[in-house]
C-alpha cells in the first residue's frame, strides 16, 4: 500500500542514492503509461519479441548536486542511453532493461564526470484467470553520487485476484554494498567518520501478506503485515553502535472504493524494531496511513499518501531514521502530444540513537512535447530544501535542465 546528516564533525549528508529525488521518480512512473516508441517488434509462432531502444541528452544548471550543506552548483550536460527487450506469450512475459548514464558536471573540481549503470530482469507468469507469479532483480552501479555504491534488488510476488478479495504474497532482498572508504567498517576499529562508508553495507529480507476484502462494495477492508531482517554487514562484535535488527510492520484500514477511478485507502499503520544494539534495544511508532488515486478524466491521474515508516540510518550515530512522510504526485495529457508532470514531498525525519530533526521538502516538474513517434523534447525541474533544527544546518537545491530522448 505504501509501503533519509548532522554538520561536519559528527557526519555529513549522504550523497548516494538521493533517496528523495529517486523515490518522486518512481511514484510518478507509476502514474505515466509507456512512451517508449513501437521499437522493433517481430511475432514467432505464439511469442511477441520487442525491443526497444532510447537515446535522451540533456544540458542545464544543478546548483548542489551533491546535496550538501557545503553547497558547490555547476553546469552539466548528460547523456543516457538504454534498451528494453521483451519476450510476450499468452501466460509468459521476460522483460531484460538496461541503462547507463554519463553526466558532465563541468564546474565540478571532485569528481565533475561520473557514471551510473543499471540492468533488470522481470517476469510474469499467469497460472490461471485469477493467480499470478512475477519475479525480477536489479543491480545498479551508483558512481554518480559521490559515494559510489553497488545495490541489489531482488523480489518474488504472488497475487490471487477473485471475486471478492484479493491476497499478494511478497518476498524481495534490497542490499546496498558502498565503493569507498573501505577503511570504515573494518573489524579493528569502530569510528564515525562518515559520508557513506562501509560501515553502513546492509542487507535486507522481507516477507509480506497483503489481503483486500469484499472487492465488490464499496467499503473493503484491508490488512498488510511485513516482518523483515536487516544485517549489516561490516559491523563487528561489541561495536559501540548494532544497527542489525528485526523489523515488523502492520497496516490495518479500509478502502473507500467510490469507483474505478477515485479510491481513497485510510489506515492505521504500526511499525516496530528490535535492534542488536545494547543503548537502544527496540523502537516504534505508529501513525495514520493514507493512499489516495485518483483520475477525474481519461488524461489525469494524481496520487496522494501519508506514512510513516523507518528507512536505514544517514546519520553517524542514529540506528535508523523515523520518517513521516506527506506527497502528492500527478499526470497530466493537458493537449494531444504535450504532458505536464510533478510531485512534491514533505518528510520529517528523525534518527533514532541521534540528536537530529529533519525537515524535507522535494517537488519535481517536467514538460514534454511528443514531436512524434521515436522523438520527445522537455524541460525538467528540482527543487530540494532541507533543514536540520538542532544544529540549525540547512541548505538549498534547484536543478533545471533540457533535453531530447530518442526512441527507436
Amino acid at each position: 500500500m505504501s509501503a533519509a546528516f548532522f554538520a561536519l564533525a559528527v557526519a555529513v549528508p549522504s550523497a548516494r542514492a538521493d533517496d528523495e529525488e529517486v523515490r518522486a521518480a518512481a511514484a510518478l512512473a507509476q502514474n505515466q503509461a509507456q512512451t517508449s516508441g513501437a521499437g522493433f517488434v517481430r511475432q514467432i509462432g505464439d511469442a511477441t519479441y520487442a525491443w526497444r531502444p532510447y537515446i535522451e541528452t540533456e544540458a542545464g544548471v544543478d546548483t548542489n548536486p551533491d546535496n550538501s550543506f557545503d553547497d558547490d552548483g555547476s553546469a552539466f550536460i548528460k547523456v543516457e542511453s538504454g534498451m528494453k527487450a521483451t519476450l510476450e506469450r499468452a501466460k509468459e512475459y521476460y522483460a531484460l532493461t538496461l541503462k547507463g548514464r554519463f553526466i558532465d558536471f563541468m564546474q565540478l573540481e571532485e569528481d565533475p564526470q561520473r557514471t551510473d549503470f543499471k540492468a533488470a530482469v522481470d517476469t510474469r507468469f499467469t497460472l490461471s484467470d485469477s493467480e499470478t507469479f512475477s519475479a525480477g532483480s536489479y543491480f545498479l552501479r551508483d558512481m554518480i553520487s559521490l559515494a559510489r555504491a553497488d545495490i541489489f534488488h531482488s523480489y518474488m510476488e504472488y497475487a490471487l485476484r477473485a471475486d471478492d478479495y484479493r491476497v499478494r504474497l511478497l518476498a524481495k532482498n534490497h542490499t546496498e554494498r558502498n565503493l569507498v572508504n573501505d577503511l570504515q567498517g573494518d573489524d579493528e576499529f569502530d569510528d564515525f567518520i562518515v559520508s557513506r562508508s562501509k560501515a553502513f553495507d546492509y542487507s535486507r529480507s522481507d516477507a509480506q501478506a497483503n489481503v483486500l476484502a469484499f472487492t465488490q462494495f464499496m467499503l473493503q477492508p484491508f490488512l498488510i503485515y511485513d516482518i523483515a531482517s536487516i544485517d549489516f554487514t561490516n559491523q563487528f562484535a561489541g561495536a559501540s553502535i548494532d544497527r542489525d535488527a528485526v523489523e515488523h510492520f502492520g497496516i490495518a484500514g479500509v478502502r473507500f472504493q467510490f469507483s474505478r477511478d477515485f479510491r481513497i485507502d485510510v489506515g492505521y499503520r504500526y511499525n516496530y524494531r528490535d535492534f542488536g544494539d545494547r543503548t537502544f534495544t527496540q523502537d516504534d511508532s505508529g501513525f495514520i496511513d493514507v493512499n489516495v488515486f485518483w483520475q477525474p478524466y481519461k488524461d489525469l491521474k494524481i496520487t496522494g499518501v501519508v506514512e510513516r515508516y523507518y528507512d536505514e540510518a544517514t546519520s553517524s550515530f542514529g540506528l535508523v531514521d523515523d520518517v513521516k512522510s506527506y506527497g502528492m504526485t500527478f499526470d497530466w495529457n493537458f493537449v494531444p502530444q504535450w504532458r505536464l508532470a510533478g510531485t512534491v514531498y514533505f518528510d520529517d525525519e528523525t534518527p533514532v540513537g541521534d540528536t537530529l530533526h529533519y525537515n524535507k521538502l522535494t517537488s519535481t516538474m517536467s514538460l514534454s512535447y511528443d514531436v512524434n513517434d521515436h522523438l520527445e523534447l522537455f524541460v525538467s525541474g528540482l527543487g530540494k530544501w532541507v533543514e536540520e533544527q538542532v544544529a540549525d544546518e540547512r541548505y538549498e537545491r534547484f536543478k533545471i535542465g533540457s533535453g531530447a530522448r530518442i526512441r527507436f
